[in-house]
């Protein structure tokens, strides 16, 4: 293995336990704040995990597609869509997410760019994938 090879190894190591730790911190909080603080620190986390590659849920047997994302102000830029999706869209999705808790797919949170959110909430702990819910 080159130098470059290791170093980049290395590098994304770092990356995977510093997202990991930033996954802890957000789940540790979330339960500490009101729906306000909440919805602000999920759009400070997003602003830190920009640029981390995430995989959509895909459908049936077909795989996930990988995707990144951006955040320039009070918009999510979706590396694979021109639209963006704006921190209103996110946060009705944030709400839909944290009321039902365990969701099936993308489609139960009704927004557009859900494909790209639910992955992200997955990852987060707002939400668990669910075959069937609970009742």
């Amino acid at each position: 293995m080159s130098y470059e090879q290791m170093e980049t190894r290395n590098q994304m190591n770092q990356m995977n336990q510093e997202q990991e730790l930033l996954v802890t911190t957000f789940q540790a909080r979330m339960s500490e704040l009101n729906e306000e603080g909440q919805e602000a620190f999920l759009w400070d986390t997003l602003s830190r995990l920009s640029h981390v590659s995430f995989e959509t849920s895909g459908r049936g047997d077909k795989g996930g597609v990988p995707f990144s994302f951006e955040i320039r102000g009070r918009e999510m830029f979706i590396d694979r869509k021109e639209k963006s999706l704006t921190y209103a869209t996110v946060m009705m999705a944030f709400r839909k997410a944290k009321q039902l808790q365990y969701v099936k797919g993308p489609k139960m949170l009704g927004t557009f760019g859900a494909s790209y959110l639910y992955p992200i909430f997955l990852k987060l702990g707002i939400c668990q994938r669910s075959e069937k819910k609970e009742e």
